[in-house]
């Protein structure tokens, strides 16, 4: 009889422990569960991002008035701004340097001002450094765009291939004309590109082949050029982001207010 109530005693134990032990384990999943996100700090904008905005079309009032700007700008971890773009708005093409200040509130959401181009945006974070949506609040425009982290160590020719889709599109204010270019690029790692791409003027749709080259710095900045069969160059100045598997484009031609990505 002892025996039987010693193992009787033991399962007991046995299956009080089980319990507990489910209990406590419920209890931790429960809490990590629970866990709210970590907040955000200026902290959470640290590195070299590109970044791509603007708007490609004119305004309700017809003043044509269009822009695209691309650009890298580097965020010190403490709410400070430094960096380079180009800037198309009303026929002119230029490259300017700028410095800043940013903040980050703890939801996520943040501003950037950049006083030297009297520019400044409300901006969204992903919650894991992997980029932002930017609007721009400057008086008297309108102007949505993102960034997205370089993510890459080192930058420049890699000798290794890589295919693109590109997505460009804008205007030629001076004639009137709206463009858009979608397709597919070969670039060989070694400056040179091929591809085939799909190109609507006014409505107006042609598929033609191209051929051009590219350059990336060690700093992630390059420039594309790529001539569609029958037509005149196209130049582009780039960055690379995502680890250099994409790009961010905008023309650098003349009278084109036009930009885009390469995925």
């Amino acid at each position: 009889m002892n025996e039987i109530r010693q193992k009787s005693t033991k399962i007991w134990q046995t299956t009080l422990h089980l319990r507990t032990l489910t209990a406590v384990l419920l209890f931790l999943g429960l809490i990590t569960i629970a866990r709210p996100a970590a907040a955000c700090t200026n902290a959470s904008l640290t590195g070299t991002y590109g970044t791509s905005w603007g708007w490609p079309q004119a305004l309700y009032d017809g003043n044509e008035n269009e822009a695209i700007v691309v650009g890298q700008m580097t965020a010190d971890g403490k709410g400070n701004l430094s960096g380079t773009e180009t800037l198309s708005y009303l026929n002119s093409i230029q490259t300017v340097s700028f410095t800043g200040t940013y903040s980050v509130a703890a939801n996520c959401t943040g501003t950037l001002s950049l006083p030297s181009l009297s520019d400044s945006f409300n901006i969204y974070l992903d919650g894991s450094n992997k980029g932002f949506q930017m609007t721009l609040t400057t008086p008297g425009f309108e102007a949505i765009g993102f960034g997205l982290p370089q993510v890459s160590a080192t930058c420049g020719l890699t000798g290794v291939a890589q295919k693109l889709a590109v997505n460009l599109v804008g205007t030629i204010p001076g004639s009137s004309v709206n463009k858009a270019i979608i397709g597919q690029l070969q670039l060989d790692g070694k400056g040179h590109v091929t591809g085939t791409v799909s190109i609507n003027v006014n409505y107006s749709n042609s598929v033609e082949t191209v051929k051009g080259t590219y350059t990336e710095a060690s700093d992630c900045a390059g420039t594309l050029q790529i001539t569609p069969a029958g037509s005149s160059a196209l130049n582009f100045n780039s960055v690379f982001v995502n680890g250099g598997k994409e790009l961010l484009l905008i023309e650098t031609d003349s009278g084109t207010v036009i930009g885009g990505t390469a995925q």
